[in-house]
């Protein structure tokens, strides 16, 4: 009866619990790579190394460090590759990318400074200043006497002349320009043309054959002191065009019918006529 009782008792008393079992410990998250870090780094100490040999290495080649710039956007590349074969394991760095691209970037503007100064230098423009006095005393010179009031010369050098300094050097790279306003009065092209062939030949004469030759011929207007205007103007742009004759330069220059209007002294004309005419022969 008694193991009756405490079999009822076992019975009715509640189901003992079973223990709570404890997660299972997850595996530690592997860090995810960023992309352009290591790039960013790299290319920062050699920056770093590069400007410490500038200031203590003297007559260190920082433009051939400079050119070696895009070495850091090949291994941005690298990286970039690398890691888009491993999905999951990296994400992009922007902020490095971004002074990835900054450090190229000025890079190459610092690469271009030489070229820069070469073209906007004062060594440049003192060289050309130089040959375009030389050249002004050279025409003057040999037009003396002439009908040529005032001269203006120009010298553009071209890339890869930043050494040239006297007009021996020039080689044909060089942009020159010439302008000669001529002064007294003239009846027709002809006469005009005739003073312009004597510029001409002593252009020919140059050491250095011009590009441009513009000739002109400014007088007041009548009836309207102080007014000035161009009545004829003549440009010869290559060798072929400074051979003209007078014949073919009174043919293309530019003359203004108004020309005819302007009072012509034949006694002043007349020796200028003769100078053309032996100028011509030449």
């Amino acid at each position: 009866m008694e193991n009756t009782t405490k079999t009822e008792a076992a019975r009715m008393a509640p189901a003992a619990q079973p223990a709570a079992q404890q997660p299972a410990p997850q595996p530690a998250a592997r860090p995810v790579r960023r992309i352009g870090s290591i790039t960013l780094g790299v290319a920062l100490m050699a920056c770093g190394v590069c400007l410490l040999l500038f200031y203590f290495l003297p007559g260190f080649d920082y433009l051939l460090a400079v050119k070696l710039a895009p070495v850091c956007l090949i291994g941005l590349g690298a990286e970039v590759l690398f890691f888009s074969a491993r999905p999951g394991k990296g994400r992009y760095d922007f902020l490095s990318i971004l002074i990835c691209l900054v450090l190229v970037g000025a890079a190459f503007c610092i690469s271009l400074l030489p070229v820069v100064w070469d073209y906007i230098g004062p060594d440049r423009s003192a060289a050309e200043e130089t040959m375009e006095n030389q050249l002004e005393e050279q025409l003057y010179g040999m037009l003396q006497g002439s009908s040529v009031s005032s001269l203006d010369v120009r010298v553009s050098l071209g890339s890869g002349q930043t050494s040239a300094t006297t007009l021996d050097q020039l080689d044909g790279r060089e942009y020159l320009w010439i302008s000669a306003e001529l002064s007294g009065e003239y009846a027709s092209a002809e006469e005009f043309a005739a003073q312009c062939r004597i510029v001409a030949d002593a252009v020919q004469k140059l050491p250095v054959q011009p590009d441009d030759v513009m000739m002109q011929w400014v007088a007041p207007v009548p009836g309207e002191p102080g007014h000035l205007t161009e009545y004829a103007s003549l440009t010869l742009s290559s060798p072929y065009q400074l051979d003209w004759d007078a014949h073919t330069m009174a043919a293309y220059l530019y003359w203004d019918e108004r020309a005819g209007s302007v009072p012509v002294d034949r006694a002043d004309l007349a020796p200028q006529q003769e100078q053309a005419d032996t100028g011509s022969e030449l």
